[in-house]
């Protein structure tokens, strides 16, 4: 039996060239490593790890490791979805042999973004738990080759935070589920049609129609990166007394949730990693309104976070998109601000385009010349310019609706058929797809 597995997570937002490390346990000749379907090196033997180049933008990958037979036959596969929404922790379980290329040891690894270690950690065989070293590895028992039986790891973190992976061998036994792809639209005229209705409307990469499962209208979210302080934002706004904030209202339908991201980032720096995260508010009901954020804070700040907005609008793009909901991020900008981002602003708005989040820039200042990078910029310099500027975000949230699609596919790679009729997907207009579409196909 051959187990092939990933040592190296992605969990953040990952571009460029990156290392990688696999785990290879039982009779496998090569290891293809295969980006986004394309065949990207061959592995022929130890050490299982090498470089792999994601290219500059910031875009979703799928990047799967295949171990390969003598005959070029896949035995084996492992695979890690890049730049798209994955758990705050991961573990991962592989499989080492021994000479007879039956597993005799088990390799616990985990990654998690703030480097933390685990408070807590198990490791069962069967639910019967075996004794971890010091390097993560526990010895196997006995075991009937011939039988299924069942390895579960269970790490728990600070802040509640639980990764845990199950995983099947031996006999007959492999993993299998199923996963769905949400989709977000937009609808120009009349309703959805119920999912049996929509056959046929969505296509893959490859131009082959792909089953829609469900259709949602459930709750909204809202992310917000607001860059100038609170008190900036009364100055130019010339709130003083709250009365206007009041009258403005500023609130979405009454199921929809707004969450505040933070524009500074926090580094924390493992073993050899160095992750950079930024806060997160709890996500707020309506009633609240947008303009009480607007005008409080948030989040504290020792002195060693850095401004970072247009990194905050990916990391906010990412966010929004995990729930599989009606979503938005929003972008408050004024034109003394700062900016130490990694990423530039059409980087960034190309991203969330190929994720489709839809994004909303306000500047609350006239004179937008600094800010063109960021592509069409509301003028909310007045409250009059601020309510038009959220009612036109407002709308657009409510006429999403989430298409759920049976498998697992790249957002920026699905496309509308002819069929489709009224609708259009989400935030696909600075985000060309990876493929030139065929005869009859329609650009999203």
């Amino acid at each position: 039996m051959v187990h092939i597995a990933f040592l190296t997570f992605f969990l953040g937002l990952t571009s460029g060239v990156q290392l990688y490390e696999l785990s290879v346990s039982g009779p496998a000749a090569a290891v293809e490593i295969v980006l986004d379907g394309a065949v990207a090196k061959r592995l022929t033997g130890p050490p299982w790890s090498g470089k792999i180049d994601l290219g500059a933008d910031l875009v979703p990958h799928e990047l799967v490791a295949r171990a390969l037979d003598a005959d070029g036959r896949e035995v084996a596969v492992a695979r890690q979805w890049l730049n798209l929404p994955r758990p705050p922790a991961e573990v991962e379980l592989a499989l080492e042999g021994g000479r007879s290329g039956a597993p005799s040891r088990v390799r616990l690894t985990w990654e998690r973004l703030t480097q933390d270690p685990p408070v807590a950690s198990s490791l069962t065989l069967d639910g019967q738990p075996l004794q971890l070293d010091r390097t993560g590895r526990a010895a196997l028992p006995s075991y009937d080759r011939d039988s299924a039986h069942v390895l579960t790891a269970e790490l728990r973190f600070p802040s509640n935070v639980v990764a845990r992976k199950d995983m099947i061998f031996g006999g007959e036994g492999g993993e299998t589920y199923t996963e769905l792809t949400a989709v977000p639209v937009r609808l120009l005229k009349g309703r959805l049609p119920r999912p049996e209705a929509l056959r046929g409307w969505f296509l893959d990469g490859k131009g082959n129609p792909l089953n829609v499962t469900a259709v949602e209208d459930g709750p909204g979210e809202l992310y917000v990166v607001r860059v100038p302080s609170t008190d900036a934002v009364r100055s130019h706004l010339g709130f003083g007394s709250g009365t206007a904030w009041r009258m403005s209202g500023l609130n979405l339908d009454r199921n929809d949730l707004t969450r505040m991201v933070s524009p500074w980032s926090r580094s924390y720096q493992g073993t050899g990693t160095r992750s950079d995260l930024f806060d997160l508010s709890p996500l707020s009901p309506s009633k609240y309104g947008l303009a009480s954020h607007l005008v409080n804070s948030y989040f504290k700040r020792d002195g060693s976070e850095i401004l970072r907005p247009t990194d905050a609008v990916a990391v906010a793009g990412l966010q929004a998109m995990a729930g599989g909901r009606r979503r938005a991020v929003v972008l408050v900008l004024d034109a003394a601000s700062g900016d130490e981002s990694l990423y530039d602003p059409v980087t960034v708005r190309r991203y969330l385009s190929s994720i489709r989040v839809p994004l909303h820039v306000w500047s609350l200042d006239r004179d937008v010349s600094s800010l063109k990078a960021w592509g069409e910029i509301e003028d909310t310099s007045s409250v009059a310019g601020l309510e038009l500027a959220f009612r036109k975000a407002a709308s657009d949230l409510e006429r999403q609706r989430i298409v759920l699609i049976e498998g697992r596919h790249l957002p920026q790679t699905i496309r509308l058929s002819p069929k489709a009729e009224g609708i259009e997907i989400v935030a696909a207009g600075d985000s060309p797809p990876p493929n030139p579409p065929k005869d009859g196909e329609r650009q999203p």
